[in-house]
C-alpha cells in the first residue's frame, strides 16, 4: 500500500533527516540532543510502515487489540502494590506539583488511557463475553488513571470518550449511556458510603487515606485554578519562550538539538526544545510551518483514509473507532507532555496509526475475496 498517508510520512521523514544533517553543521546545537530528536522522527515512524504491512489480516488485528487490554489487566498489579505500599512505582520521576502521591506511574495510566478507551469501545458493541466483568476491569483501571494524579490523562480521556460517543452509532450509544448510568450509579454510590463513613467515623478511618482523598480533590480543583499552578505556570511560561524562538525562524524552524532559555520562579534556565511538554508545538518549533504541515497532513490523511473504511466491516468497526478515540486522547494529551518525543510512549502513537491504516488493507483483501 502507497497512497497519499504513505507519500506524506515519507516526505515528512525527509525532511528530518535534512534535519539533523543541518543539526551537524550547526556549532550552537547538541548533537546528542539533536539525534535523540531525529530518532524519534525519524526511526520510530517506522513502526508505523511496519504495523501497516504486518497486520494484514482480521486474525492478526485482532490478536494485536487483544494484547493491548491484555497489557491493560496486567497493570492492575501496579494499581494494587501503588495502593498497598502508599505510592506507586517509579512515581518519584515525576514529581507533583500540589500535595499528595501518585499511585501509579504516568506511562502505566498513559497505557490504562489507551486501553480504557478501546476497550469502551469494544464494550459498547458487547464483544466481550462478560460485559460485567469487564466493566470491572474499567473501573479499576479508572480508579489507575485518577490515582495517577495526571490531570492531562484525565483530560484526554474524556476528550477521547467523547470522540467515542461522535462517531459510534446511535443505538450504540443508546446502549453506552445506560451502561455508564447503571455503572455510574454503583459508584456513586459506593462513593457515597465511603464519604459518610469518613464523616461518621473519622477516628476509623486510615489518615494516609482520608490524606490521599484530600489530594485528590486537591488535584482535580487545580484544573481549573491554572494561574496558582506551578506545574501549569510553568509549561506557560515556556510555551511563551518557544514562541518566541519560533518567530526567528517560523517557516523552517531552529532546528534540531537545541534548547530555549525562559524565568521560572525568578530563575532563568534552560530547555530542551524537544521537552517543552506540547510535542506539536515542538515540532513546530524544532522544524518550521512545514514539518507540522507534513505532520499534521499525515495524521489528518490516516484519519480521513480510516474513516472510508472503518464503517463497511460491522465485526471490525468497534475496534477502529476504539483505535482513533484512543488516538485522539494521544494526541491531545501530546498537547501537555512531551509523548511524542518520549521513547516508551511514541511509539503506541505509530502503531495506532499503524493499526487504523490497515483498516484499507483488511477491507480490501476482504471485497477482493469476495469478488474472486
Amino acid at each position: 500500500i502507497w497512497e497519499a498517508p504513505e507519500k506524506i510520512l515519507f516526505i515528512f521523514l525527509i525532511i528530518s533527516i535534512f534535519y539533523y544533517i543541518r543539526a551537524n553543521l550547526d556549532v550552537n546545537a547538541d548533537l546528542e540532543v539533536a539525534f535523540s530528536t531525529f530518532k524519534n522522527y525519524t526511526f520510530y515512524p517506522l513502526l508505523y510502515f511496519l504495523t501497516v504491512y504486518s497486520v494484514q489480516n482480521i486474525k492478526i488485528f485482532k490478536n494485536t487489540v487483544q494484547l493491548i487490554f491484555i497489557g491493560g489487566v496486567l497493570i492492575i498489579g501496579f494499581i494494587a502494590a501503588g495502593f498497598f505500599l502508599g505510592q506507586g512505582l517509579w512515581t518519584e520521576f515525576t514529581p507533583l506539583s500540589t500535595a499528595g502521591v501518585r499511585f501509579l506511574a504516568g506511562t502505566h495510566g498513559f497505557y490504562l488511557t489507551l486501553s480504557t478507551i478501546i476497550t469502551i469501545s469494544l464494550l459498547a458493541f458487547k464483544k466481550f463475553r462478560n460485559n460485567g466483568f469487564v466493566w470491572a476491569i474499567v473501573w479499576i483501571w479508572l480508579l489507575g488513571i485518577a490515582g495517577s494524579l495526571m490531570r492531562h490523562l484525565w483530560l484526554s480521556l474524556a476528550f477521547g470518550i467523547l470522540v467515542l460517543f461522535i462517531f459510534i452509532p446511535n443505538k450504540n450509544k443508546r446502549g453506552l449511556i445506560r451502561c455508564f448510568i447503571n455503572n455510574g450509579l454503583v459508584i456513586l454510590s459506593l462513593a457515597a458510603i465511603i464519604f459518610l463513613a469518613i464523616n461518621l467515623y473519622p477516628a476509623r478511618i486510615n489518615s494516609n487515606d482520608f490524606k490521599a482523598m484530600q489530594n485528590l480533590k486537591q488535584r482535580v480543583a487545580s484544573v481549573a485554578n491554572v494561574n496558582e499552578d506551578t506545574s501549569a505556570a510553568w509549561r506557560l511560561e515556556l510555551w511563551r519562550s518557544a514562541k518566541k524562538v519560533w518567530l526567528t525562524e517560523p517557516v523552517f524552524g531552529v532546528g534540531f538539538g537545541k534548547k530555549i532559555l525562559f524565568e521560572s520562579e525568578g530563575w532563568q534556565t534552560a530547555e530542551e526544545i524537544r521537552n517543552i511538554h506540547n510535542s506539536p508545538l515542538a515540532i513546530m518549533v524544532q522544524m518550521g510551518l512545514i514539518g507540522l504541515a507534513f505532520f499534521v497532513f499525515f495524521v489528518l490523511s490516516v484519519v480521513v483514509k480510516g474513516l472510508k473504511y472503518i464503517y463497511r466491516d460491522q465485526d471490525l468497526m468497534p475496534y477502529y473507532l476504539g483505535i482513533l478515540a484512543g488516538l485522539a486522547a494521544l494526541f491531545s494529551a501530546s498537547l501537555f507532555q512531551p509523548y511524542l518525543e518520549t521513547n516508551l510512549m511514541a511509539i503506541f502513537f505509530w502503531i495506532l496509526l499503524g493499526l487504523l491504516r490497515s483498516s484499507g488493507v483488511i477491507n480490501r483483501k476482504i471485497i477482493n475475496r469476495e469478488n474472486s
